[in-house]
């Protein structure tokens, strides 16, 4: 990894995908402005999970919601989600805010990025169905990073100035799911009300993630796809995968987002897409409730406290997809 420019903070926002449900969120707590300005999108979706090779087949359940800061004319995260051959792509790309301060929109680099990876994807997916592969393949150990390298390849050629973290997930029709994570999004999957997988947050230093980019004259000072880590996971049916930018991890506790999932998995059947998307909005309503509250014993107020900074919520745009392997 080489070295960072000016350390500049991930700051997540608003992707949509198609028809989305608006929400209003809500703050009392004094001190703070509230946020019953910022926009909330939610978004239920289904996606088959399908394999001509195996007589097996998986499907995911989604929904998802966007709320982004209230001082933000234009929010910088972008959600991704795409399908194609029977293999999903989703996850979220936290844009950097501070590029604002430079005179750059700093929603342009995630969502050119989202374009590309989207591309790739398809790409990859509609070479292997052709060939007949067994996906994943045997031997193609990290299929998602070639794709991420390959998008933000193109992207590099563009010159664009912006930067922004990326939380990726590709999952295939025999119920393995691939994450890569750079940056301080995240990723977490619980199975019967037990977390058994979390990405770990990669960090430069304090509140300064790893992250892609580019700027005139700095083309070494950000990370690239190799800097990421990789997982591999296999899922099983009922399954829940939450993928979340940090304004969910900085103010909502592991033990009460956790508990809201349970809530809504503990039912005989899968939750619905309705649901899923009610499950998201709630979250994010909790992280804007709390960013908002300089009094909140945050996630982030530990970690600020241990580097002599002052601690409280952290209010911060906030993405949030949750997934149901059915």
């Amino acid at each position: 990894m080489g070295t960072h420019p000016a350390p500049l903070n991930a700051i997540t926002g608003e992707g949509m995908v198609g028809a989305h449900q608006t929400h209003s969120v809500h703050s009392p707590h004094k001190g703070h402005a509230s946020v019953a300005s910022s926009r909330s999108s939610c978004l239920p979706a289904f996606t088959k999970m399908f394999s001509s090779k195996r007589a097996n087949q998986a499907a995911l359940l989604t929904g998802s919601c966007c709320a982004s800061h209230p001082d933000k004319s234009r929010s910088e995260d972008v959600l991704v989600i795409s399908t194609c051959c029977g293999m999903t792509l989703m996850g979220v790309l936290d844009g950097v805010g501070e590029w604002t301060e430079r005179g750059v929109d700093a929603s342009l680099y995630p969502r050119k990025l989202e374009n590309f990876l989207k591309d790739e994807f398809t790409t990859w997916a509609q070479g292997h169905a052709r060939k007949g592969d067994v996906v994943p393949p045997k031997g193609d150990t990290q299929p998602l990073r070639d794709i991420l390298v390959r998008a933000h390849r193109r992207l590099q050629k563009l010159e664009l100035r912006g930067s922004t973290t990326a939380c990726l997930a590709m999952l295939f029709p025999n119920g393995q799911l691939h994450v890569l994570n750079l940056g301080d999004s995240g990723l977490r999957v619980v199975r019967d009300g037990v977390q058994i997988f979390e990405t770990e947050s990669q960090r430069v230093s304090f509140n300064a993630p790893k992250q892609l980019g580019y700027d005139v004259g700095e083309e070494g000072s950000y990370d690239s796809p190799q800097d990421s880590s990789y997982n591999v996971i296999t899922l099983q049916s009922r399954d829940a995968i939450l993928i979340a930018s940090d304004g969910l991890w900085d103010n909502v506790w592991d033990k009460e987002w956790q508990a809201d999932v349970v809530k809504v998995f503990r039912a005989r059947n899968a939750p619905a897409g309705a649901a899923l998307a009610g499950l998201a909005a709630e979250l994010c309503s909790k992280a804007q409730r709390y960013g908002c509250d300089m009094t909140y014993e945050s996630p982030f107020a530990v970690q600020a406290r241990a580097e002599g900074e002052e601690g409280g919520g952290k209010l911060d745009d906030t993405t949030i997809l949750v997934g149901c392997v059915a």
